[in-house]
């Protein structure tokens, strides 16, 4: 057995990210519990050993929902049970959202940006609606605006964005695109 994070994090009683934590497996999860209720951890493969956390030592999780995101699972009510805090996030409002991308990728023509947010807008609202499955993350935005020095927006959209919905998506993606950008083709 080898120490990781997770042993690390009790032992000197610092945070501890779990992030994405609706995708470990339910013996994590169940390892995790102990340990945020007890402050003990007993690693089986170690001979037993019992590690004690010490103070400062907490579990911070992020998660996706599970009705939006594949290969995430439901959080069980026992794990959910074992956070004090729960702050639901969604995305940032546009001029945020502007600046973040803008930040993240040096592109300077916050219209081009701007109106690509928009577009991811439309989608994300499309999701609510339950007329696409997919997501339309920051992140991607970032990765198309990356792309944006090689490429035109269209080839973007083309390239970059389609791709990454379901091909029954793809239709209503180009119909947005076309409603939403007039360079479009």
């Amino acid at each position: 057995f080898q120490d990781g994070v997770l042993t690390m994090a009790a032992e000197l009683g610092i945070p501890f990210l779990a992030d994405e934590i609706n995708g470990a497996r339910e013996n994590i999860l169940m390892a995790l519990n102990g340990l945020m209720d007890t402050g003990l951890l007993v690693i089986p493969d170690d001979n037993n050993r019992v590690v004690k956390a010490k103070a400062g030592f907490m579990v911070i999780g992020t998660m996706n929902p599970p009705d939006d995101y594949a290969g995430v699972n439901e959080m069980n009510q026992a794990t959910k049970n074992r956070f004090t805090y729960s702050l639901p996030f969604d995305y940032l409002p546009k001029e945020l959202e502007v600046k973040v991308v803008m930040a993240q990728t040096g592109f300077t023509d916050d219209v081009v940006v701007g109106q690509l947010v928009d577009l991811a807008g439309d989608l994300r609202r499309l999701k609510k609606d339950h007329q696409l499955e997919s997501d339309t993350s920051t992140r991607m935005l970032v990765q198309m605006v990356d792309e944006m020095r090689d490429l035109t927006l269209s080839e973007t959209i083309r390239y970059v964005m389609l791709g990454r919905y379901a091909a029954d998506e793809r239709p209503q993606v180009e119909a947005a695109a076309r409603a939403r950008l007039a360079d479009f083709v």
